[in-house]
Parts: C-alpha cells; structure tokens; sequence
C-alpha cells in the first residue's frame, strides 16, 4: 500500500504561456481524482512555492505558510501565465515554514526544488558548506537540507564554468547534479549513523531548470510525465470556454510536458509514463523529453 505524500514536486514547460495555467485549470475540474488535489493529513500548515518565467527572467512567487486543508495546482498558480513552471507543496516535515526555506530555489538562471526527507542533512550542514565556493555559502538563507544540495549543484556547475550565463548543455546539468551528489554521498558515508540514515540523505527527486529546460532526476518515491502534443490532445483544456473552444484550431503544433513526483498512493495515474530509479530525463520545449 502506498504513502500519503506531504510534499509534492511539479514541473510544466510548453511552446505556449497559457498552457501550464490551463492544464492546472482542467485538473482543477477533476477536482480528487486529480493528482494535483492534496489533502492535508496531518491538519498542519503547509508552504508552496512557484518559479517560473516572465519577461525572459526566471522569478518566485512564495507562500510559506497556509492552512488550508485541501490545495491544488491551480490555486499555487493563481494568475500567473508562463510556459515554465515549476512548483512545490510540503509541509513542515523537518525546517521551518518560512520564505527562505520555501522551494523552489533560485539563483540567477537556476531554479531547483526537490522532495526527500532531510533530518540527518541538518548534522551536515557545517561539512557540506566546507565544501563549496565561499561565495555559494554566503548565499544560503535558510536552513533546509535542499538549499544545501542546490548550492552543491551550483558549485558543481562554477567547477564546470557553467554557472554565469545562459545556455550550458543538458550534459553539464546532469554532469554537475551527478557530481553534487556525489559530494553528498562522500559526506553521508563519513557522518550518518546508519544505512537508513545515509539512503534518507541521498535519496531525493530533483528538478533543476533553466529558461531553456527542466532537467529531472528520480532518486525516491515515484516521479512520472505527461505529454499532450497538438489539438486533439490540448483541446480539452478549453472545454470551460465554450465557443471560443475555436481557438484550439491554434493548437496543432503546441506542446506541453508536466512532470511530476511523490504521488499519493506511490502510483502515477493512468497515461503517465513513469521513470525508473535512478533515471535522468531533459524536457525541451520542443522535443520529446529524453532520458540520458
């Protein structure tokens, strides 16, 4: 039997800014049978967060704190229209419900957010800030176990030269995460108190994006995708507009992926490709999202 899941990883990318805002809307329709309907089990606060981009900047809009008890993917995307979105729900398993510790987590082109439980990541905070660039350390400003991987990750990529500009090749996203991990797992073996422990450190699910990409890495509980390509697979998130469902004649060379993690029940729902342990999968706006 599967899980409940309290926290919830999402990544949408199109060739259309609409797209991502009415997909959640359509799922919004479909109210619990959605994956994106979460109910809040333990009765406490939750956070949320949302990158995306606009105006060719990547930008956060946060929600640290909210009681809610049932939350949807339209609700976290309120009114925004971009055709990157990446956005996560949790509750406050270990760190505290703030802004800072809100995913995703940006920084300059980068945007990451990941699900894992992190409580022995807390006892390695000093070891793994050693280890990176004294000036990705002075940017910390939470205290979540996934800022710290996200600044391994951007210490990866300024090893690489990658970190200042645009355009670094899918291959240096997953050389640097492979090597941030890498460094996690050195730190894990030295200092975790048991093999639970140190699987509990490592195993996480991971979107890094940029204003080009989502590049996606499963190392926990299920993570799946979607896509919906041309008007008869699109059509249906106009079915609220009536007449002006014409405008679906603009679809045929529209695309759209949303990737997702931690479903409830550990089951992605039907038409959903699932990835395999320890996979890695780019997703472009106008390609096929490909493993490598």
């Amino acid at each position: 039997m599967g899980s409940l899941r309290m926290a919830r990883l999402v990544g949408l990318l199109a060739n259309r800014a609409d797209l991502p805002w009415r997909f959640a809307a359509a799922e919004r329709r479909l109210g619990t049978a959605s994956p994106f309907h979460i109910a809040n089990a333990t009765q406490q606060p939750w956070g949320y967060g949302l990158g995306f981009l606009q105006g060719g900047e990547l930008l956060l809009s946060r929600r640290p704190n909210d009681d809610r008890r049932e939350l949807d993917l339209a609700a976290v995307l309120g009114e925004v229209r971009s055709d990157l979105v990446v956005t996560h729900v949790r509750t406050a398993s270990v760190s505290r419900l703030t802004s800072d510790n809100t995913h995703p987590f940006r920084y300059g082109e980068w945007l990451y957010a990941d699900t894992g439980a992190d409580p022995a990541l807390a006892s390695l905070r000093h070891r793994l800030i050693s280890i990176m660039p004294e000036f990705l350390a002075r940017g910390l400003r939470g205290d979540t176990g996934s800022e710290l991987v996200f600044h391994l990750v951007l210490g990866a990529l300024h090893r690489a030269g990658r970190l200042e500009g645009r355009g670094a090749p899918t291959e240096a996203v997953a050389d640097a995460l492979a090597a941030a991990f890498v460094d996690l797992a050195r730190v894990a073996d030295s200092e975790a108190s048991s093999e639970a422990e140190r699987a509990a450190i490592i195993k996480r699910n991971v979107i890094v994006a940029s204003p080009a990409e989502l590049v996606v890495t499963r190392g926990g509980p299920p993570v799946a995708y979607r896509t919906l390509v041309g008007r008869e697979e699109l059509a249906s998130l106009f079915d609220d507009e009536g007449p002006l469902r014409l405008r679906t004649l603009e679809l045929d060379t529209c695309r759209l992926v949303v990737v997702a993690s931690d479903f409830d029940g550990d089951a992605p729902p039907p038409g959903w490709t699932p990835l395999a342990e320890g996979a890695r999968m780019c997703v472009r706006r106008d390609d096929e999202p490909h493993l490598f």
